[in-house]
């Protein structure tokens, strides 16, 4: 048998193996894109004075997490 070539019964093992690797290819994502996506959707959120105080909690979390996650100041 050629050497430049696998053996038939390994055949169905390269091919599983070729398969895993483009699917894991794939899987990759484009941090900053992403990231900059949902920044440009997450919108700070602004209270009022109508709001509870738990729910001007909720908001300045909701901000500061905004915040850290899209590297604004």
């Amino acid at each position: 048998m050629n050497a430049n070539f696998p053996a038939p019964a390994r055949l169905p093992m390269l091919a599983a193996m070729l398969s895993g690797a483009l699917v894991l290819a794939n899987c990759q994502t484009s941090g900053p894109a992403t990231t900059s996506g949902a920044c440009a959707v997450w919108q700070p959120i602004s209270s009022s004075v109508n709001d509870t105080e738990q729910t001007r909690v909720e908001i300045v979390a909701s901000n500061a997490a905004r915040r850290a996650y899209c590297h604004e100041r």
